[in-house]
């Protein structure tokens, strides 16, 4: 018993317990399926990332279109993400992703951001074009929760209105 009693302990102890209500939000969740693609001599083609983070429902699919910024917007339905390259000229570069998520804690609204940093592999191909994917597996961790006030309406009128004539 206490044994099972530990091992529940140490699972609760992964998630984002110091939210309440949040018990539910992993701390940490895999990044999948990894793909960017740079083309550093062709301006006319445009740079590809591609990335998962199925624990949280949060994707990236995107192009941007100047080879020289290594900035990737990922929008989706209530969801921003980002990728930063650093290091272009080496031939191993060092990327963050950052993501967000809104979750439903108890009766409050958190906005929580997932961070990851990561090592890429990278080959050229015949025309100086980049492929790149992971060195390894890749794990974003939380890096912030942003509470949300709630919306409140406006206050009702006032009762009685002063009459001035």
């Amino acid at each position: 018993m206490k044994i099972l009693t530990f091992s529940l302990a140490l699972i609760a102890s992964s998630h984002a317990a110091d939210i309440h209500g949040c018990a539910w939000l992993p701390d940490t969740v895999a990044v999948i399926n990894f793909t960017y693609i740079h083309y550093p001599v062709n301006a006319t083609n445009t740079d590809f990332v591609k990335w998962d983070a199925p624990a949280v429902s949060v994707s990236c699919n995107a192009t941007n279109p100047s080879p020289y910024q290594f900035f990737f917007p990922c929008i989706g339905e209530e969801k921003y993400g980002t990728l930063k390259i650093s290091a272009d000229n080496a031939a191993d570069r060092n990327a963050t992703i950052k993501f967000n998520m809104y979750a439903q804690c108890a009766a409050d609204i958190y906005e929580i951001w997932y961070t990851g940093n990561l090592q890429l592999e990278c080959q050229e191909d015949g025309e100086a074009d980049v492929v790149c994917g992971t060195k390894g597996n890749v794990t974003a961790s939380i890096s912030a929760a942003n509470y949300l006030p709630p919306i409140r309406n406006p206050p009702p009128p006032p009762t009685h209105w002063r009459r001035d004539m």
